[in-house]
């Protein structure tokens, strides 16, 4: 398997991960996961919010489906790629997102001041 195969309690020399699986290690990464995951939620909420101000249904409409089919893709992919190369792959997906959402909120700005 080319996934972690550490276990909770299991010393590193047998799983051969970085870090020994500890309560409080499995917990601080829970937390900061679950703050991440709050804060791109609240970010796509409020940039879909302002995108789409006249029909906001669409907007997260098109937030579900693409949540959805990025959840089934990651789902069938896991399988196949390690977890590194998901992370990887999920920190050049984000970044490129949050890329465009600023040009894109910066240009809608602009066109404000100018009409």
């Amino acid at each position: 398997s080319s996934g972690i195969n550490a276990e909770y309690g299991v010393s590193t020399q047998s799983t051969g991960s970085f870090v020994t699986p500890t309560k409080v290690v499995v917990m601080v990464i829970a937390v900061l996961l679950a703050l991440a995951d709050t804060g791109y939620n609240i970010v796509a909420n409020t940039s879909l919010g302002i995108l789409f101000q006249a029909d906001s249904e669409i907007g997260f409409m098109l937030l579900n489906g693409v949540m959805s089919l990025s959840t089934a893709a990651v789902f069938f992919a896991s399988a196949f790629l390690s977890l590194y190369t998901l992370l990887v792959v999920e920190v050049v997906l984000c970044t490129a997102a949050t890329i465009v959402i600023v040009m894109d909120l910066s240009g809608i700005e602009r066109r404000r001041e100018e009409g």
